[in-house]
């Protein structure tokens, strides 16, 4: 099965019942903000959706060796596993979740909205 747009905007009408819900969904899709804490951008809509782990990893030792931690570990928080180093880190990772922006980026979101409304009288 393939996605295409045409169903998932059909799909979006049917979960929120109202056209402008589903254009500020879409807005909400289209539109990113960069989380200073995470340093990565993320869509809008996802506001509320940054993991995290409450603690550290942490890195198991090789006794019979130098006493140099493996690349592999895990967080002592959910036992997930835990990787030194990743080619492609996973910001979707954790255990928590937690609202992801600072302030001035929320405060420059609602001016833009303000905007929007002002501009087309929503």
């Amino acid at each position: 099965m393939t996605w295409t747009l045409n169903d998932y905007v059909v799909s979006l009408r049917s979960e929120l019942r109202s056209w402008r819900k589903v254009y500020w969904r879409l807005w909400g899709d289209c539109h990113f903000v960069f989380c200073q804490q995470c340093n990565i951008y993320f869509p809008i809509h996802q506001i509320g959706w940054c993991c995290y782990h409450p603690e550290s990893a942490q890195f198991f030792v090789n006794e019979q060796q130098k006493p140099m931690p493996f690349p592999l570990g895990r967080y002592p928080c959910c036992s997930q596993s835990a990787y030194r180093f990743e080619v492609l880190s996973n910001h979707q990772s954790g255990c928590r979740y937690k609202v992801s922006i600072n302030v001035m980026c929320l405060y420059n979101c609602v001016i833009k909205m303000n905007l929007l409304f002002m501009i087309y009288n929503i």
